[in-house]
């Protein structure tokens, strides 16, 4: 194993090549090793390494010789990410974004509002609007004329998300206890159905705690 190749980690199921890699797979062209080989050492599918030979591949002396070069397959590959991902809507959806500002502005109209009554009234239709939520995220990235500072009701709520539902259920496993015992439920397992809002507040206590107010919710006594 040689240098270039010993400094280098191994590459990861499901990661892009790095610049590294891809001058090891020009070496090793150079060398006269084949795509299969490659793929053997970089530990990855020789479909990647034919793929990236074939976009990294550039002509040499006018043409009559062609060569896997690192450095093209690397600009290449980052132009391709500029190039990727969901586009925006904003461009797309102009007329609605002045629509939103001039009746905020002038009708003191709050997003929501605006998102709405155009679908209510039918100036726009569902595919040349963008959402409540997005147009918020537009105000956060300054696309629009209105600022944070304009949106008095937003800068009052809580960012974060707390996504605990008090409706699900979670299925909790006490084995035996002495507790459970005295308490005259001789059972060697019992299955207790908990809110997961209480459950999360159970788990930090210790095990007779937890039993304690296990026993005092409703859907214990109905399962006992």
């Amino acid at each position: 194993m040689d240098s270039l190749h010993s400094i280098m980690p191994e590459h990861q199921k499901g990661k892009h090549l790095s610049f590294e890699q891809r001058v090891i797979i020009q070496t090793r062209l150079k060398d006269g090793c084949s795509i299969r080989a490659i793929a053997r050492e970089l530990c990855c599918s020789p479909s990647t390494i034919s793929y990236e030979v074939r976009r990294g591949t550039v002509p040499l002396y006018r043409g009559k010789q062609k060569r896997y070069k690192a450095d093209h397959g690397q600009s290449v590959y980052q132009t391709n990410r500029r190039h990727c991902g969901r586009k925006p809507d904003f461009l797309k959806k102009s007329d609605f974004i002045k629509y939103v500002n001039k009746h905020f502005f002038e009708d003191n109209w709050s997003l929501d509002v605006c998102a709405n009554r155009c679908l209510a009234v039918g100036e726009f239709s569902s595919d040349q609007i963008v959402c409540p939520r997005t147009l918020y995220n537009y105000v956060d990235q300054g696309l629009l004329a209105i600022k944070n500072s304009d949106l008095p009701e937003k800068l009052k709520r809580n960012t974060k998300i707390h996504r605990v539902s008090d409706n699900s259920l979670t299925f909790f496993v006490i084995f035996l206890n002495p507790l459970i015992l005295r308490k005259g439920f001789p059972i060697y397992k019992s299955f207790f159905c908990l809110r997961s809002s209480q459950f999360l507040k159970a788990r930090y206590m210790s095990l007779h705690g937890m039993i304690l107010t296990l026993l005092k919710t409703k859907s214990i006594h109905e399962k006992l």
